[in-house]
């Protein structure tokens, strides 16, 4: 099922102050659209919705070259990478409390969270680890731009920063 792309925004959408089915938390909303991904087909619901392909605070999205959807699920500590169907795919953990998310050309992983800035290789390493530097200040959104530059919303330090994808 290929999905258009602004479409996929609804997954973090809130509905009505319903439970999601399985679901533990009253964080957990049902939109009040059809869902795009029935992770209740895929597996079951995890205490406090936090198995594969469900999601406690998703706050970010991006895709790859393959049309795999990346989502920074920030309640659970971890980045979630699903298929073009809404399958679970992997679960990237060593995040803590993940905001933004990013996919360059090579499809690496950008992730910010309270500590700094990660990039993950495709098959899931950690490469590059910019966190505990001081360098950021609790970054949120991510964006690269055609020449592979990391922009970065450094949200403590009111600032947008440009980082190379080396570092720089």
């Amino acid at each position: 099922m290929d999905l258009p792309r602004e479409t996929i925004a609804c997954l973090i959408e809130p509905g009505p102050a319903s439970l999601t089915p399985g679901c533990t938390s009253r964080r957990h909303r049902q939109p009040p659209y059809p869902a795009l991904f029935d992770t209740a087909s895929h597996s079951g619901h995890g205490v406090h919705c936090s198995g594969p392909g469900e999601f406690i605070l998703p706050t970010s999205l991006a895709f790859d070259s393959q049309s795999n959807l990346y989502v920074a699920d920030t309640g659970n500590h971890r980045v979630q990478e699903l298929d073009p169907d809404g399958r679970p795919l992997a679960a990237r953990g060593g995040v803590h409390f993940p905001h933004g998310i990013a996919v360059d050309s090579q499809d690496d992983v950008y992730v910010s969270d309270s500590a700094g800035l990660r990039k993950f290789a495709p098959n899931g390493d950690l490469v590059a680890d910019w966190t505990g530097s001081g360098l950021f200040g609790d970054p949120y959104g991510l964006a690269i731009d055609d020449a592979g530059t990391i922009f970065v919303a450094d949200t403590d330090n009111g600032r947008i920063a440009a980082v190379s994808p080396t570092g720089d």
